[in-house]
């Protein structure tokens, strides 16, 4: 190699680090752009991934779009009844399967338990008749009842007169002069016993004969006297009918006493508590349908033996279904209650459902990946008997967000 072709490259050398030493000056001396800050490449790497998956996260919570915030979610009841027996037993019957609509009240499964229902059924007709004595105390006499009282108070003063004046003035006389007559006879001889100067046989006989005579004046008398005075037995029982006829006639006239209203109202709330006491009981041996729904699940049949606390048969209101989405805390700021939405289920792709956000939830819930999300509940607006408890689907609320 010749000298100057050494020397040419050298110079070359030389220019090549001059050029790459004030290019680093120059980048040096380059204030930065406002608001901007300079990362290294390792730092512009970590945060292009957090972005990522900050993104990603995001798009398996919510997908927002043009429309609003939409979330995966399942079709469910209004409200879900578990029955349970409160009692063990053994079941007598099922009078309910799965898909029966039944009504708020209905029976639809009870134990067996003989003396529960003579208990009620005694109970019950306690109270009818509690209650039929208090409509018919509280009723007012007819014309007919009181007719017959006040003939009933006639016919008793009637007797009380016969038994007062029974006696005839006839009797009177006639009994006055048998007793005269009588008291003549015995005078008579004993006048003639004063007189009389006979043997002793003779004055023997005298004396008996006075001593009958004597006997018969007193029964005379006797029996006048019973005709002048009344009989007061009888009169006192005449007195005391005629008391009573008034005292009827009196009740039907004035209405019932409050003591008697008291009574039977005491009777009647005796038998309602006797009542309530009986449907407790059957209420333990009894499963009853508290709200109005179609039978979701049975899990009994007849002849089990059944624990209190089992679950035996589910209800659940479909008068109004909902579903329930989770919604990214980066989304849940939007949504706020009463915004519409539209439900799409994936059996029923066709059919778009609306509906309205009754409830956004205020507690949150955080996935094993570190999501936060908050339940907010969504009310179906539709009666297609297609739309069935359990399905899936994406509601979308409609928020009116620009946000991708």
């Amino acid at each position: 190699m010749t000298v100057k072709r050494i020397m040419f490259l050298l110079v070359i050398v030389v220019v090549g680090i001059l050029l790459v030493a004030g290019i680093a000056t120059a980048q040096e001396q380059t204030p930065p752009a406002a608001n901007a800050t300079a990362l290294s490449p390792a730092a512009q790497d970590t945060g292009t991934r957090q972005l990522e998956a900050t993104a990603e996260a995001t798009q398996q919570a919510t997908t927002t779009t043009s429309n609003g915030v939409s979330a995966l979610g399942s079709v469910a009841a209004n409200m879900v009844a578990n029955l349970q027996f409160q009692t063990s037993g053994t079941v007598k019957g099922v009078y309910a399967e799965v898909g029966d609509y039944v009504k708020a009240g209905e029976v639809l499964a009870d134990l067996k338990s003989d003396d529960a229902w003579t208990t009620y059924n005694q109970a019950q007709l306690n109270l009818e008749s509690a209650n039929l004595a208090m409509t018919t105390l509280m009723q007012p006499a007819s014309e007919a009842d009181l007719k017959v009282a006040k003939a009933n108070v006639a016919s008793a003063q009637a007797g009380y007169s016969d038994t007062a004046n029974s006696i005839t003035q006839t009797q009177l006389d006639t009994a006055q002069m048998k007793y005269d007559q009588a008291q003549a006879a015995a005078t008579a001889l004993e006048d003639e016993r004063r007189h009389m100067d006979g043997t002793d046989a003779q004055i023997t006989i005298k004396e008996a004969q006075i001593g009958a005579a004597t006997f018969n004046a007193e029964i005379a008398r006797l029996q006048l006297e019973a005709l002048k005075t009344p009989n007061s037995s009888a009169l006192w029982s005449s007195g005391v009918r005629i008391q009573q006829a008034q005292l009827q006639l009196e009740e039907l006239q004035q209405g019932p006493a409050q003591s008697e209203i008291d009574s039977a109202q005491v009777g009647i709330e005796r038998a309602q508590a006797a009542v309530l006491s009986a449907q407790t009981a059957l209420q333990e041996i009894q499963l009853v349908a508290p709200i109005t729904g179609y039978v979701t699940v049975v899990n009994i049949s007849s002849d089990d033996s059944i624990a209190p606390g089992t679950a035996a048969i589910v209800i659940s209101d479909t008068s109004s279904l909902h579903m329930t989405v989770p919604i990214n805390e980066l989304d849940i700021g939007k949504i706020s209650e009463g915004m519409d939405t539209t439900i799409s289920l994936d059996a029923l792709p066709d059919l778009a459902i609306p509906g309205k956000v009754e409830h956004v939830g205020w507690l949150s819930t955080t996935s094993s990946d570190g999501i936060v999300t908050f339940d907010v509940q969504v009310v179906l607006n539709t009666t297609d008997p297609r739309v069935r408890i359990g399905m899936t689907g994406q509601v979308t609320i409609e928020t009116g967000s620009t946000n991708s």
